[in-house]
């Protein structure tokens, strides 16, 4: 599979987390069983804070993939250790949404898991010569 295919399934997947963040700030009707086990009726301060952070991390991880694609791999001890990084909490991401108790947030497993399989197989890009 080619390494641009992977990097926009992982942006894709990266956006509907991002849509999912945000409309928790605003306590979007729809997003409620989608987050956190769906056990709010209406979403704390801080965890619509916490949501703020990670889709800021999202977004930022978008570019991350992109340089993975650009340099064919990770470039540095740091890239490296945020590849890891992000593999390792999507990857925990995946089971947590899998064993949901809410059956909407169950589905966020798929685009959890689409981004720690995409970012391990970026990172492990053989490096050109």
């Amino acid at each position: 599979m080619s390494k641009r295919f992977i990097s926009l399934f992982i942006s894709l997947s990266l956006l509907w987390n991002v849509a999912i963040l945000l409309a928790s700030l605003t306590n979007a009707q729809w997003v409620l069983p989608r987050v956190s086990g769906g056990q709010y009726k209406s979403i704390p301060i801080i965890v619509r804070a916490l949501n703020l952070v990670v889709a800021l991390f999202s977004l930022y991880l978008i570019y991350f993939t992109n340089n993975l694609v650009k340099n064919d791999g990770v470039w540095s001890q740091k890239s490296a250790l945020i590849a890891r990084s992000v593999t390792l909490a999507f990857a925990l991401s995946t089971m947590v949404n899998m064993i949901s108790r809410s059956q909407p947030e169950r589905w966020n497993a798929l685009p959890a898991c689409i981004i720690a399989l995409g970012i391990f197989k970026l990172s492990r890009s053989p490096r050109k010569a």
